[in-house]
């Protein structure tokens, strides 16, 4: 049968009139195929309804467009340890302390999962069953709280593939740092569209669904695919972030200026051949800047050792990856040095310090937006105004003490 375009308008009023006298259309909605919501939220969105059918019908289907999601804690020790528990002893106050942060995370989100990852070659078989008990034990009184799940960094394709690089030969604030991003990025790959990793160290404040997803945040997940801590006086912390799928292009630029990058760099610093700056622009110092160089540099408290010169180099990568990731975007251009364009195929990473923690990178915003939100909220880092998607955390201030 042919419908005329009356007989399509007398369609909709039908169905509209049946939807509105209805006290059941609501809770079968979740069961209808997407197709079907689809056009019922179109019907429901035409007219004047006194019953409020398009917008019950409107809050349905934004359920389905909610992001699931987990929280991920990382303890990651320096080399082998022969502790009881992943936190040392349970009747030491900081470990205490981490597993308090640990069941209030998984309160407050009780339709999550919790992750909480480890690396099985620093950490003997018993300290992992004894801290299983543990958590088993308080999940039996709060059986209402999320799971709480250990997870092996072992397990993750990039670390499968380079062992030395996270091994106990390279510093453990490099693996920290570069682990939480690895974990973040494998998982988010794997999950569906809408699935948010959530990283957060053990001292940071556990968050409500609500807190943690708050309209900025949801607007800059959607928009950037990412969002960090506030770094206060700094433009970002990596103590927490957020991470989706909603930016593919910032998936690439994570995989190739924050994970190949800092591997290679690792393998670079193994064999004794990364530096705080370029060593050829050291070589060509004058015998006096040199000096000037190392000098400050010791009085820095920096070893000059090359495998120490990885503890900050994650966390710098950061700010390339952001304008890498601007660049994909056409929001601004990344260049090498004052008057070249970056070019992923003729530069690959050789721009971004292969064999050194100081680059000549800069980047200028194009777009409008970036321009705005650089101008109104953004913060320097090394020299530069920058801007990173950012919220409010509650943790301690940030520290630089690597011991």
């Amino acid at each position: 049968m042919i419908f005329s375009r009356n007989n399509k308008f007398f369609v909709k009023i039908s169905l509209l009139l049946f939807l509105s006298i209805s006290s059941s259309y609501a809770l079968n909605f979740q069961a209808l195929k997407p197709v079907s919501q689809k056009l019922l939220l179109r019907l429901g969105a035409v007219g004047s309804v006194t019953a409020g059918t398009g917008y019950l019908l409107k809050q349905q289907y934004d359920r389905r467009q909610e992001l699931s999601y987990t929280i991920n804690l990382m303890w990651i020790n320096r080399d082998l340890q022969t502790q009881k528990s992943l936190f040392q002893d349970k009747e030491d106050a900081f470990a205490q302390s981490c597993l308090s942060n640990v069941y209030r995370w998984a309160t407050c989100n009780p339709k999550s999962t919790i992750n909480l990852w480890f690396d099985s070659t620093l950490t003997p078989e018993h300290t992992v069953k004894h801290t299983q008990s543990i958590i088993a034990e308080h999940m039996k009184k709060y059986p209402r709280a999320a799971p709480i799940i250990l997870k092996d960094i072992r397990e993750l394709a990039h670390v499968e593939k380079h062992p030395d690089v996270f091994s106990d030969k390279t510093p453990v604030y490099f693996r920290a740092d570069l682990l939480r991003v690895i974990a973040g990025l494998e998982t988010v790959r794997r999950s569906k569209r809408n699935n948010c990793f959530v990283y957060a160290d053990f001292d940071v404040t556990p968050m409500v669904k609500k807190d943690l997803f708050d309209v900025l945040t949801k607007q800059n997940l959607q928009k950037y695919g990412m969002v960090m801590a506030d770094g206060g006086e700094l433009p970002f912390e990596n103590s927490f972030y957020m991470l989706t799928a909603h930016a593919p292009n910032l998936l690439k630029s994570i995989e190739l200026t924050l994970v190949e990058l800092n591997i290679y760099r690792a393998y670079n610093a193994l064999k004794g051949e990364f530096y705080h700056i370029n060593h050829h622009k050291i070589a060509s110092l004058s015998f006096l800047d040199k000096m000037a160089y190392y000098s400050l540099t010791w009085l820095l408290g920096a070893n000059t050792k090359p495998i120490d010169h990885l503890q900050q180099a994650v966390y710098d990568s950061h700010l390339w990856m952001f304008w890498h990731f601007y660049h994909t975007q056409k929001l601004g251009t990344l260049k090498i040095d004052a008057n070249t364009m970056y070019n992923e195929e003729t530069n690959g990473l050789e721009p971004f310090g292969l064999d050194c923690l100081r680059t000549d990178l800069s980047f200028e915003a194009n777009a409008q937006e970036l321009k705005d939100v650089i101008l109104k909220d953004g913060r320097n880092f090394r020299g530069t105004q920058t801007w990173i998607p950012t919220k409010k955390i509650e943790c301690p201030p940030a520290s630089m003490n690597y011991s």
